[in-house]
């Protein structure tokens, strides 16, 4: 009986070898999920329990996150604290200004939505767009300050740049 020649790469050891593969690939993507996450986000609570570094440790998960998602295998615990150092004196610069403001600005919309006579509604709406800007603020300068290195004025400079162009899309 004539036995046809195997190609190389085919047969059973080649497609276990590629389930094993597939298998392992899949493992390594679910121990990232189940346990980088939520370790980082540990650190992050942890880290932000004094509300004034608040800033730093969003920033510092952003950071890992970035380097998960760009493929990177970081050290989790020593790579966060890392980057909380790295960029606590840029984000506090940010984030201290950023929480006076939104304080302020909460208080006042809750005295107008509270205290006064609804004739001055209208005044809502100032600080409600105030808030919004804020928003932009902390939403992208934060990671702004993870993945770049810039000044903080410059920071200030894009951040002033990006939400002028989104506020109008």
């Amino acid at each position: 009986m004539y036995k046809r020649p195997m190609r190389p790469g085919t047969g059973i050891a080649a497609v276990l070898a590629a389930i094993v593969g597939l298998f392992t690939g899949q493992l390594f993507n679910w121990i990232d999920f189940v346990i980088v996450r939520p370790i980082a986000n540990i650190l992050f609570i942890i880290t932000s329990i004094p509300i004034f570094t608040i800033g730093a440790s969003i920033s510092a998960l952003y950071r890992i996150t970035y380097e998960v998602h760009m493929g990177n295998d970081p050290f989790v615990i020593r790579e966060y604290l890392q980057y909380f150092k790295e960029n606590f004196k840029q984000a506090t610069k940010i984030w201290i200004p950023s929480l006076i403001l939104g304080g302020v600005w909460v208080s006042s919309l809750l005295v107008v939505l509270r205290q006064l006579d609804s004739s001055y509604s209208w005044m809502q709406y100032p600080i409600y767009i105030l808030l919004v800007v804020l928003s932009f603020v902390i939403i992208y300068g934060f990671p702004m300050i993870a993945v770049f290195e810039n000044t903080t004025k410059n920071i200030i400079k894009n951040l002033k740049k990006i939400t002028d162009t989104k506020r109008f899309r």
